[in-house]
């Protein structure tokens, strides 16, 4: 018996670079979309239905180093990120956090320091719904996984 609660499945009408090399993506509270494609960052603006066509983040700090596995906040006031930029604290993937600017643009991308990022490659950031946890994966260099969280106020130190 069909739930009534659910509908059928929309497809999402936009465009993506290359489908099969996206790896996440995140919503933020208004519909915009954020995704990774080829280890670079896109939005895509909601427009009703619709979205316009995807576009880098337009911060020339961000855009021209690799970044994958983004999580944007509902307010779109931040987004964490993944990338192997070079500074990390010491493994090859970091995480890292960029806010918005008054100008509406992002800032400068900031790593999320010792307390988060490691030796191990840390990954698929996410804030509880709360916005009092955050969370990501870790991985060592023997291919094992866990997932760890933090207190949330991490990334407002980073700001």
């Amino acid at each position: 018996m069909k739930n009534p609660r659910w509908n059928a499945p929309t497809a999402i009408k936009a465009w993506f670079p290359d489908p099969g090399s996206v790896w996440a993506y995140t919503f933020a509270a208004n519909g915009n979309l954020y995704f990774d494609s080829d280890f670079k960052l896109f939005s895509m603006t909601r427009r009703g239905v619709d979205y316009d066509p995807p576009a880098k983040l337009g911060n020339p700090d961000i855009d021209d180093h690799e970044g994958f596995v983004p999580f944007v906040a509902p307010d779109e006031s931040f987004i964490i990120y993944s990338s192997t930029r070079a500074g990390s604290v010491g493994g090859s993937i970091d995480l890292y956090v960029t806010f918005r600017t008054p100008g509406g643009g992002w800032g400068p991308p900031k790593n999320l320091g010792p307390e988060v990022n490691t030796d191990d490659n840390e990954r698929f950031p996410s804030i509880s719904h709360d916005g009092k946890y955050f969370f990501f994966l870790r991985n060592d260099p023997y291919g094992d996984s866990s997932f760890y969280w933090i207190d949330a106020a991490i990334i407002g130190k980073a700001k």
